[in-house]
């Protein structure tokens, strides 16, 4: 991700950069290398907070500095101090990817193992350490126009009740029951993390035959001829909606031998036919095909996989709606029209203005700004007792239509912030002191001049869900800023400091209790970053309402920015710290990096950091309208394609079986041809009656970088592969990775994916 005071930088690191005669290795990585796979997304986001001169970390031997004047020489010493790290080991290990982890690190865990962000560094530590296979000139890991790996991407639990509601027709509330989603950045739809354990998958099951007994039951499902001959309609037509593109003509056959099952074994009581749909609508949402989304696509030229018009409806509905596609989105699929950017554009524009968007829209908002915790985040009920369930309702609606009338309104950006109107009902425009609307829709709401209260930073919700049990919060709410509005993660508190908030005391202000945290060594390096930014909202109480001054003390509102990239500034008050992020280009590239992680389920590592610069620069080409920018995620290359390896074939139903023991995972390596030094397990991540899906693992126990080739057990027939290529003989497959992760270093590991039949 290009950061707006460096977007230059680049180029003139590139015509600078030269060997080092004292490197290991002649696989040196030059300054733009580290500048863009290992400064601006990892470093400078997660390390410069306390490794910096004035920092927590200023008298360690890993001390770095911002670019400044001389940003080629203040990156040089950086990219050196990096170097040095990546050869320092401790206990064999690296100490750059060591340290991080929070091994022997003060600052504790700061970047998680499998990250993108470890990955980079795991790279960056390969390159220097001399593994040729990490060389190759020195170049970026993309190009522009390139898309990402091909996925499959599990359903999230609000994804997974929004479909069954759609296709089925029912008022689906499951999602509260099952296992709750990894969130990942702040989001639950991260395809990386989103796999089926054992105990979801017995959820699910129980879901899957409560939803089948259900619909088999209603009248429309009786049969007044042959039942196997209703069966295989109802696959034609609901069953195709459920997998998201018509059924193989050996699917429906297997799936109309389920019905049989079903109708020769019925329960007592219950009528054979319907026994025999349930029994095939309970599988039917069971397979992988339901639970999971495809995005593998078909081989096409240079390594690229084409996404057929039916992976793209997905796409687009999942994105733009939340649920399945319509029945105008399913018949462009189904004439295959959804192959052009422009006939997406037309969908996605379709979709984005339909009420149907809010479903997604809602979700991102609710994730971004944090406030999915607003229904539960304890207050003291003797203080606070105004908060209501009923206010809280009406905090969570008002912040959601803030940012839905700006994106389904044709508004900028800077909007969200620079709005001085708001959305109340009754209840809540008494409960800010604001006047009752003139005129409100069906549900109560209107919109009404803010008055003293700012834009989306003064919405009750954000206020609320970010202070304390009893009091304001700085510390949350400038945290909140921090990372999610300018992309700078902050590592936890370190191991030994005392982390509770200051004791409440009458006698002194908010401001002045939180005053020990500027002069603390502990404590300053990071609350310097997030406490400023924080007193700004200090006219507003734990549950978001204006106050003129604090118990009779007066309130000094006042705040600065510092170590960010381009929205260092002084304000006094939320309105013009709104105003100050409203006009930053750093926002606006944080925003467009938040839009990418929800739109795609990914995180943007090195493979995708020319999508995310190609984003950013549509979105400031569109002078950051919102619309438009959730329009350009349609638009890339990434949406219409993918990279990798694989074969691709089979029907992709999901009524296969793969290798290894269960979950446990099956061992691997050994075989004739297979690389030393590397361990390979192959464990299930999901499974049914027919067949899995799994993916092997590969470790690399060896005390160099290695391209990796092992040989694993495998059952059944794999029919489809990703993240790298599967030859299968028998009972054994040969395993080799993708171009980004053919080559593993020291410590780190690989992954490829596959699903087969039985």
């Amino acid at each position: 991700m290009m950061r707006p005071s460096i977007a230059g930088l680049g180029l003139m690191l590139t015509l600078l950069a030269a060997c080092d005669s004292d490197a290991p290795s002649p696989c040196v990585p030059d300054e733009d290398y580290f500048q863009s796979r290992v400064w601006t997304p990892v470093l400078e986001n997660r390390c410069t907070v306390c490794h910096n001169p004035g920092g927590l970390a200023q008298r360690s031997d890993f001390v770095l500095t911002a670019p400044g004047e001389d940003a080629v020489a203040d990156m040089g010493s950086n990219l050196e101090r990096a170097k040095r790290m990546a050869m320092e080991t401790e206990d064999g290990e690296p100490l750059l990817l060591r340290r991080p982890t929070g091994i022997n690190h003060p600052g504790g865990v700061v970047i998680t193992p499998g990250s993108a962000e470890h990955r980079a560094l795991t790279d960056f530590v390969a390159r220097v350490r001399g593994d040729e296979g990490a060389c190759d000139g020195g170049e970026l890991a993309c190009q522009a126009g390139d898309p990402g790996p091909r996925l499959l991407r599990r359903l999230s639990r609000a994804e997974y009740d929004n479909t069954l509601s759609a296709i089925f027709a029912i008022d689906a509330h499951y999602a509260p029951a099952l296992v709750a989603d990894v969130v990942v950045n702040g989001f639950d739809n991260n395809a990386r993390v989103l796999e089926v354990s054992p105990l979801l998958a017995d959820q699910l099951r129980q879901a899957a035959e409560d939803v089948g007994a259900t619909v088999a039951a209603r009248p429309a499902m009786a049969c007044s001829g042959d039942g196997a001959t209703c069966a295989r309609a109802w696959l034609t037509s609901t069953g195709a909606r459920v997998f998201r593109r018509p059924l193989s003509a050996a699917e429906l056959e297997r799936w109309v031998g389920v019905y049989q099952v079903g109708r020769d074994n019925p329960d007592d009581g219950v009528e054979p036919h319907r026994a025999g749909l349930a029994l095939v609508i309970a599988g039917v949402l069971q397979s992988p095909a339901f639970l999971y989304r495809s995005e593998l696509g078909e081989a096409a030229d240079g390594g690229r996989y084409a996404l057929s018009s039916y992976e793209i409806a997905s796409e687009l509905s999942y994105f733009l709606w939340a649920g399945p596609p319509d029945d105008e989105l399913w018949r462009a699929a189904a004439a295959d029209e959804l192959r052009e950017p422009a006939a997406i554009e037309a969908q996605a524009r379709r979709l984005l203005a339909s009420p149907k968007a809010r479903a997604s829209i809602d979700r991102f908002t609710a994730q971004w700004l944090g406030v999915d915790r607003l229904d539960t985040v304890a207050r003291d009920p003797m203080m606070y007792a105004a908060l209501t369930p009923s206010v809280r309702a009406a905090m969570g609606e008002e912040v959601r239509r803030q940012v839905a009338s700006a994106v389904q309104g044709g508004g900028a950006l800077s909007e969200l912030f620079g709005a001085r109107t708001t959305w109340v009902n009754a209840e809540l425009a008494r409960y800010y002191g604001l006047p009752l609307p003139s005129s409100v829709d069906a549900a109560g709401y209107g919109e009404v001049d803010a008055g003293t209260r700012g834009g989306i930073l003064a919405a009750g919700a954000v206020l609320t869900t970010h202070a304390l049990a009893s009091s304001s919060s700085p510390i949350h709410r400038g945290k909140l800023v921090r990372e999610r509005l300018l992309c700078q993660a902050l590592p936890p508190p370190p191991p030994g400091v005392n982390a509770q908030p200051p004791a409440l005391d009458p006698s002194r202000t908010t401001r002045e209790r939180y005053a020990a945290h500027s002069t603390d060594p502990a404590c300053s390096g990071c609350h310097r970053l997030m406490d400023p930014i924080g007193f700004a909202f200090e006219h507003f109480d734990g549950i978001g309402r204006w106050r003129g001054d604090e118990g009779g003390l007066p309130i000094d509102a006042t705040g600065e920015i510092v170590a960010s990239d381009s929205s260092d500034g002084a304000f006094d008050g939320v309105s013009e710290l709104e105003s100050q992020l409203g006009g930053s280009a750093e926002v606006a590239a944080c925003f467009s990096v938040q839009w990418v992680r929800w739109a795609y389920g990914v995180e943007e590592d090195a493979q995708l950091g020319c999508l995310v610069d190609e984003i950013e620069q549509a979105f400031e080409a569109k002078e950051y309208v919102i619309e438009d920018l959730i329009v350009a995620l349609t638009q890339t290359n990434h949406f219409r394609f993918r990279m990798g390896t694989g074969d691709g074939d089979g029907d992709g139903d999901g009524s296969g079986s793969g290798s290894g023991n269960g979950n446990g995972g099956g061992g691997g390596g050994g075989g004739e041809g297979d690389t030393p030094g590397v361990t390979a397990s192959v464990t299930k991540t999901d499974q049914w009656a027919t067949g899995y899906c799994g993916k092997v693992v590969v470790m690399n126990v060896s005390p160099a970088p290695v391209t990796w080739r092992v040989t694993v057990p495998v059952e059944g027939t794999i029919y489809n592969a990703w993240n790298g290529q599967i030859t299968q003989s028998g009972a054994t497959a040969t395993v080799t990775g993708a171009p980004y992760n053919a080559t593993v270093p020291v410590g780190g590991s690989a992954d490829v994916g596959f699903c087969a039949n039985l």
